[in-house]
């Protein structure tokens, strides 16, 4: 039986934060919710780059996210200080998109446009497994940025737009070109993030919600994190991927995620002989949630999935990833290897807890 103390202390000392992968590529297509118009339509992702037009035509609809807790210091002051980042209306009647852990933990938000409009927001939903947010505000006039319906392809021309180190003066903008699709990386609270654009567009603290935009001004991803061991690689969250994820927080406040009921980690060759595991890769089961669809069918800490729903398994995300094109009550066949041999099990995804 595998140690559960003993492998979580391996995992803390040789996990790793990101991996690749590859995917194909679309030429991006803008589509908008109500009131939404592509920034620049006559422009061509295919030639030149023309940032001060871009710029001019978007930055009305880029505001800076402010996220205050109630609590007070000893020199009544906020404590802790407030959470700065960038969002954008995506919906003319008063929506904003952002990053859920630049709204986490906040009591009261507020978001500045650049013209110094100030406005209290209402968090519509937030979700930490994708690290998307939708927010509210009652306003007039507003002037909403469109989503892209397709990825962007691998060297495409982008613009990086938000409020960087939060300084003063108007947003930052960075430009670059789109490095890679399709992206896996692991944030520091642990939830596993698909589907991401690589850009080398510089990405700094308080960039973090902004857009990520083609050549005609049309948002292609929402900008998460960087690499802080590498220079010129950052992320984004892709619209298109993500697209049913904001449609539901938009107009229902929360995803509904599948769920097994495991925490996972990469079965990796060095785990594999020190722990006597029956495979060095896939993705090993640490724990199982008691009375989940995965503790039904039989799955216990040690195991490891080497299959989802036909498809191979490598590492931990290639479950998040098989997970995320299906629905809670969907059927799912997982190949499992055990120190008993393998064997196939049918479970039915449940719907994760909120978090």
């Amino acid at each position: 039986m595998l140690a559960a103390a003993a492998l979580t202390a391996a995992l803390l000392a040789g996990c790793s934060d990101s991996s690749g992968g590859s995917g194909s590529t679309a030429s991006t297509e803008a589509v908008g919710r109500s009131g939404s118009q592509p920034g620049v339509d006559s422009g061509s992702g295919a030639g030149g780059l023309d940032v001060p037009a871009i710029l001019d035509e978007v930055r009305g609809s880029i505001v800076t996210v402010t996220a205050r807790t109630v609590s007070v210091g000893s020199l009544l002051e906020p404590s802790p200080p407030a959470q700065i980042g960038s969002g954008f209306v995506f919906d003319a009647s008063g929506l904003i998109l952002t990053n859920h852990h630049v709204v986490a933990g906040g009591d009261t938000i507020g978001v500045t446009f650049v013209d110094g409009k100030r406005y209290r927001a209402k968090v519509v939903g937030s979700d930490a497994r994708t690290d998307l947010a939708v927010l509210r505000i009652e306003a007039d006039g507003l002037k909403a940025l469109a989503l892209a319906s397709k990825p962007p392809e691998v060297g495409a021309p982008v613009v990086a737009v938000g409020y960087a180190l939060a300084l003063p003066g108007g947003p930052t903008v960075t430009s670059g070109i789109v490095s890679a699709v399709d992206r896996t990386i692991r944030e520091p609270n642990g939830a596993v993030l698909t589907h991401l654009l690589q850009t080398d567009a510089a990405i700094n603290p308080g960039n973090s919600g902004g857009p990520l935009l083609d050549a005609r001004g049309v948002v292609v991803g929402v900008n998460t994190a960087k690499e802080a061991s590498a220079a010129g690689i950052s992320f984004a969250i892709s619209v298109a991927n993500a697209a049913a994820d904001i449609e539901a927080l938009a107009t229902r406040g929360r995803i509904a995620h599948p769920f097994i009921g495991v925490e996972l980690a990469d079965a990796t060759p060095s785990l594999a002989a020190r722990f006597d595991l029956p495979v060095d890769s896939g993705a090993l089961v640490t724990s199982v949630v008691s009375g989940s669809p995965a503790d039904e069918a039989g799955i216990e800490a040690g195991d490891v999935i080497v299959e989802v729903g036909g498809e191979k398994v490598v590492a931990a995300a290639g479950v998040t990833e098989a997970l995320a094109s299906r629905e809670p009550g969907d059927e799912i066949t997982l190949r499992i290897a055990t120190a008993s041999g393998a064997r196939s099990v049918k479970l039915t995804l449940g719907t994760a807890p909120s978090s």
